[in-house]
């Protein structure tokens, strides 16, 4: 019997920087590709027929699903597969797929999809399983104008009709915010839905996915009635509905209507009792209120659970971001070995997790114990590689872990450096007081010599650890009006004050903090810089550590245990003014 074959189907415009991820990754996996564009006027078409795709030009009706199933009347296959150009098929365990269309009663198969809200931070992912395989039936056809899906035509038309819930992954990048505004999504999907509703105003599908858009706008109250109104009209078994207990649980958190979070994602546990997420959550939510306790109990349960499986979910949860929060409980109630032990195996799982690696390096500093952080780090480097080496270095020199950034290095060979990590490598021997190193490197580091002005630099700053930072020539320009030069400026009072506490100039490094939370206070708009705000946060932690190493002790006074838990909630609130008022 022949393998079955498979079309890829997908609708287009304007998407030549794209396009090629995304066809690349099907190649060895379709036999036909069908692609309706809808108006390009870059390279899209081009591209799409260099991949030997079949290229139907197709005036937009303002219907997705009508675009869709121009599509599937072309499309030759047994099988169709659909994507998104922003959208890339994961090869790791592609070789189910032919498995699953063997199975006669199979009629379509599940996929989870990674959102990315951050290419750069893999973690920052929302996991959504779909339907976007099936069988290439004539009475199976797209349905929505906004939205579109196929799985309701199949359920309707073979009520008995099997899914394959399969693992196989597919990683979609237009989550992220950025891309999003470019292309003016949010409000394109908004005006679209609304219009739908105003005819189905019982669609609950239409009245999540709207909740869903007012999330992403940050108007948290108008999308928990939309949460709530959905599930008037949804079916128990809708994924939707168990959805829209997660997100309405997180809208009233970041509303600060706690007990109303609890309630929320208690009532949907009543329903959906292996739904890891709303464990998770539920932990979050008592850890607020002060219930260490039950908040330890919710994460464990989470544990046990593991990765929501045919849920919406944030990755992590149930594991790695799971681990890191039950650490945090037990590294502010002061069960240090406790803490650093699931920090660890947060990492173990997701070795770049910065907020479990933040949180390590820092308990492991004020323990005098940083030597563990570098064995772990580069136990994590032989198993994955020295392609670590770039984003390790930048959350550690987030983190101040500049012991272990130098451990690191030191395994590099002579010449092996780069541009970028003997910068680090400076920096780390500056800030970990080792000054007369620092003069060393900077003089026998033939790198450095590309850049005059930086290498200029050095010196200045090591004349400077020697004789003391000129305060006069530090500026505070936290006005809220000029974020670049503001970040700017941050990073560089952050560094002056760090250096100088570590290098025997204590009063300046007090001295330039002072003036920089003064000038912070002064001028309400600047509260709106994150990094500003959180770059003073971050100093002043780094300046309590290194007090703290040297008194060799982890009694921390009661107004820093009030800053952490601050900082600890706004991880997930963004709130700013909260971390403000905690300093």
């Amino acid at each position: 019997m022949s393998k079955p074959s498979i079309s890829l189907c997908m609708i287009v415009r304007d998407e030549e920087e794209l396009l090629p991820r995304c066809l690349d990754s099907v190649r060895t996996l379709t036999d036909d590709i069908i692609i309706v564009d809808t108006g390009s006027a870059d390279g899209t078409i081009e591209i799409a027929e260099r991949y030997g795709a079949r290229v139907i030009r197709h005036v937009w009706q303002n219907d997705f699903a009508e675009a869709r199933n121009v599509g599937l009347e072309a499309a030759t296959g047994d099988w169709i597969i659909f994507l998104d150009a922003d959208e890339v098929l994961d090869p790791y365990r592609c070789e189910l797929i032919t498995s699953y269309m063997s199975h006669t009663e199979i009629e379509g198969i599940l996929f989870q999809i990674h959102s990315y809200l951050d290419e750069q931070v893999p973690w920052q992912t929302m996991i959504t399983p779909a339907l976007r395989m099936f069988r290439n039936r004539p009475e199976y056809r797209f349905r929505n104008a906004i939205h579109e899906q196929i799985i309701d035509s199949i359920a309707s038309h073979k009520p008995d009709a099997a899914l394959g819930q399969s693992d196989l992954i597919i990683h979609h990048f237009g989550s992220d915010p950025k891309r999003m505004a470019s292309k003016q999504k949010i409000k394109r999907n908004r005006t679209a839905l609304s219009g739908v509703l105003k005819k189905e105003p019982t669609n609950s599908y239409q009245i999540y996915n709207l909740a869903v858009n007012y999330c992403q706008t940050h108007e948290l109250e108008q999308a928990v009635l939309l949460f709530r109104q959905c599930r008037q009209y949804d079916r128990q078994d809708s994924p939707c509905r168990s959805a829209s207990y997660l997100h309405e649980t997180i809208c009233l958190f970041r509303l600060h209507r706690t007990h109303e979070a609890i309630a929320a994602a208690n009532e949907g546990i009543g329903e959906y009792d292996n739904y890891t997420d709303l464990y998770h959550w539920l932990g979050i939510l008592h850890l607020q209120t002060g219930d260490t306790k039950r908040a330890e109990d919710m994460f464990i349960h989470a544990l046990k659970l593991g990765d929501a499986v045919n849920y919406v979910s944030h990755k992590g949860t149930g594991t790695f971001r799971t681990r890191w929060l039950l650490g945090s409980l037990k590294h502010h109630t002061g069960a240090y070995d406790l803490a650093i032990q699931q920090y660890t195996l947060a990492l173990d799982w997701e070795p770049l997790f910065s907020p479990a690696l933040r949180d390590l390096a820092r308990l492991l500093r004020c323990c005098n114990r940083e030597e563990e952080l570098s064995q772990l780090l580069l136990r994590h480097m032989n198993l994955h590689g020295t392609q670590m080496m770039s984003p390790l270095l930048a959350i550690l020199t987030e983190v101040d872990s500049y012991q272990t950034i130098l451990s690191l290095l030191d395994r590099r060979g002579p010449g092996e450096e780069s541009y970028g990590e003997a910068v680090i490598h400076f920096r780390a021997l500056l800030l970990s007081g080792k000054l007369t190193e620092a003069e060393q490197y900077v003089t026998a580091n033939s790198i450095l010599s590309q850049n005059m002005q930086h290498q200029l630099e050095m010196e200045q700053w090591i004349l400077w650890m020697k004789k003391g930072v000129p305060i006069e020539i530090l500026k505070y320009p936290f006005t809220g009006e000029n974020m670049e030069n503001e970040n700017a400026a941050a990073a560089w009072l952050s560094f002056a004050a760090k250096a100088a506490l570590v290098n025997g100039h204590a009063h300046t490094a007090r001295s330039i903090t002072g003036r920089w939370q003064t000038a912070v206070h002064r001028e309400p708009r600047a509260i709106q810089n994150k990094q500003a705000c959180t770059g003073l946060i971050q100093t002043l932690l780094y300046m309590t550590d290194v007090c703290l190493k040297e008194a060799g002790t982890l009694l921390i006074e009661q107004e820093t245990q009030q800053l952490l838990r601050e900082i600890r909630i706004s991880m997930c609130t963004e709130d700013m003014l909260e971390q403000i008022q905690s300093i």
